[in-house]
């Protein structure tokens, strides 16, 4: 039989989707700390049990990584008597019950958190690791981002938020959907309209986040599609003639609604703007990772054979050699919380000058 949310403690939110949200609580059976993710059952017009959600507990249940964030148990709102918090309101909604983990990405980031290169080195590791075992499992994240990316107290890394990863057995004529993955690490061929993609699609948005390690922010942060398309080209380059043929078949391209101008090549401006704060080594990765073909770029397994990792510094197998992430006051930082502190700290900013 199912368990209520009764057996659970709701903290504080930690976050929140377009399906739900999430909060850190306390299983009163056992005291530990875990993550609650909420599920709407009612959204865009229907009730009902959303595909994503369907889809996001059949793959946390098949999977199992360390560096993957695991699922405890799905538990239910349903019989709101047995529910001692008075200020339960969510009768009808399903939960899934996650590892809580201290931080993510995109929170240490907001508080300009600085990491040093042998910390880069072992938490791009860890998510090379994460990537290489989903693909070789058949499965494709298509949403990796720094907010998807959690690290504890001691820099071990849990990838999250399986919700939009789909399964890629063969037959390969399978068509998927085109609205994958967040905009700042979309790779080409989604920008120009591909249904027929793979596990490329995970190493591009990895290559994202080693960039955004380094520099402390994100490297391509555009505001629609054409856009970030000719922040591409603007960083990396225009892509060779054979590979923008192959990128220009796509439906995207053959419609017009996307567009590269092609006449005036460009190339990379990656190593000159950054030379200073990318080594050399963590370039000529960056270089195959962010590859515009995808046929060529790097594989997750390949990417963890790659020099950059054995080049001093030599990252350590356990993350917890590195020691602790030193962070100020509140001890936990995720996306949802710091922007939260941001938009309050502007308020009042902003009352103060209107005194």
């Amino acid at each position: 039989m199912t368990r209520t949310l009764a057996h659970y403690e709701r903290q504080e939110q930690i976050g929140e989707g377009t399906y739900g949200q999430v909060y850190r609580a306390r299983c009163k059976d056992t005291g530990r700390v875990v993550a609650l993710k909420k599920m709407r059952m009612h959204h865009g017009g229907y009730w009902g049990m959303p595909l994503q959600f369907i889809r996001e507990i059949k793959i946390l249940k098949k999977l199992t990584h360390p560096n993957l964030l695991q699922m405890i148990e799905v538990v239910t709102s349903k019989g709101k008597d047995r529910v001692s918090d008075a200020r339960e309101s969510y009768k009808g909604n399903l939960f899934l019950v996650l590892e809580y983990v201290s931080h993510d990405l995109t929170g240490l980031m907001d508080v300009a958190y600085q990491f040093t290169e042998v910390q880069v080195k072992c938490i791009f590791r860890q998510l090379l690791e994460a990537c290489a075992y989903m693909h070789q499992h058949k499965y494709v994240h298509r949403d990796i981002k720094s907010s998807n990316i959690l690290l504890d107290s001691h820099f071990r890394v849990k990838l999250a938020d399986f919700g939009l990863a789909r399964n890629i057995e063969p037959p390969f004529s399978v068509e998927f959907t085109n609205k994958v993955i967040t905009l700042w690490y979309r790779p080409p061929e989604i920008l120009t309209g591909a249904t027929q993609y793979g596990p490329a699609v995970d190493v591009w948005s990895a290559g994202c986040i080693l960039a955004e390690l380094l520099l402390g922010k994100p490297l391509l942060p555009g505001k629609s599609d054409l856009e970030q398309l000719k922040l591409i080209a603007d960083m990396l380059g225009t892509p060779a003639p054979d590979t923008w043929d192959y990128l220009s078949s796509m439906k995207r391209v053959r419609s017009g609604e996307i567009t590269l101008d092609m006449r005036k090549p460009k190339v990379s401006r990656l190593r000159d703007k950054y030379a200073a704060k990318i080594p050399t080594t963590a370039m000529n990765l960056l270089d195959k990772l962010l590859a515009w073909d995808p046929r060529k770029r790097l594989t997750a397994t390949g990417a963890l054979q790659n020099k950059y990792f054995w080049s001093q510094p030599v990252a350590p197998e356990d993350p917890a050699e590195l020691g602790e992430i030193q962070v100020g006051p509140g001890g936990h930082f995720h996306e949802f919380q710091t922007k939260k502190k941001r938009k309050e700290a502007k308020i009042v900013a902003e009352a103060a000058r209107e005194k």
